[in-house]
């Protein structure tokens, strides 16, 4: 009867932690180098399931369109917005918006041809969609080829690094 007790509660728990994996947080990979500096190649992250409330300068999940992959991106408009990008200013129906975490001069390293990180562009979001832009401007796959993601493919929000250990804590 014990043995049975504890095969009970054995199963009970992996249950309970499988639940909790497949509905609540999940750990991810960040594979290449679209979110530098923020994020890097090969750190683990714990991602929340939870996408109803994604707001502006979330770090996001979703299914990579015509790739059996994911891919890992900011947050910049939300449904029914207009992005435009004018000489490296982000504005957002209008309003400009400060991107403190973008690091420019990673793109110097790279191509020295190029006049500014991000290229000018302006975009409409659709409603039920999110237009997501990779940190590293230069060597991101996102929106501006991509189009933007509708909700239903997101996946979840990166929250925390939890590897390598001297980057642990909470994404800002």
């Amino acid at each position: 009867m014990k043995f049975l007790k504890k095969i009970l509660l054995l199963v009970l728990f992996a249950a309970v932690v499988l639940a909790i994996r497949q509905y609540i947080i999940t750990p991810i990979l960040v594979q290449g180098k679209s979110m530098l500096p923020t994020l890097v190649n090969n750190e683990r992250l714990l991602m929340t399931k939870n996408v109803d409330h994604i707001q502006r300068f979330d770090i996001v999940v979703f299914d990579a369109p015509n790739e059996d992959r994911n891919y890992i991106k900011r947050v910049i408009g939300l449904p029914g917005e207009t992005i435009e990008m004018v000489d490296d200013e982000l504005y957002i129906d209008g309003k400009k918006y400060e991107e403190n975490y973008l690091q420019p001069e990673l793109s110097k390293q790279v191509t020295t041809n190029r006049k500014t990180f991000t290229e000018n562009f302006v975009a409409e979001v659709p409603e039920d969609s999110y237009f997501l832009l990779g940190d590293n401007r230069t060597n991101s796959t996102d929106s501006r080829y991509i189009g933007p993601i509708e909700k239903e493919e997101l996946e979840g929000v990166a929250r925390i690094v939890i590897w390598p250990l001297d980057r642990f804590g909470q994404l800002e």
